[in-house]
């Protein structure tokens, strides 16, 4: 029964720290999206 316990809070520990990971993951991701996507307006926008 403890053993079924500790492996529940195992998994559920795991999940609570993989959540975060994915969401900054998926964040960097976008923000390096949208980077790419904003830099070429920038510079025709900005002279020079």
């Amino acid at each position: 029964m403890m053993a079924r316990r500790t492996a529940r809070a195992g998994a559920t520990r795991s999940a609570l720290v993989k959540r975060p990971v994915f969401s900054w993951s998926l964040r960097d991701a976008q923000l390096r999206l949208t980077r790419r996507a904003v830099l070429p307006c920038f510079s025709e926008i900005v002279p020079g």
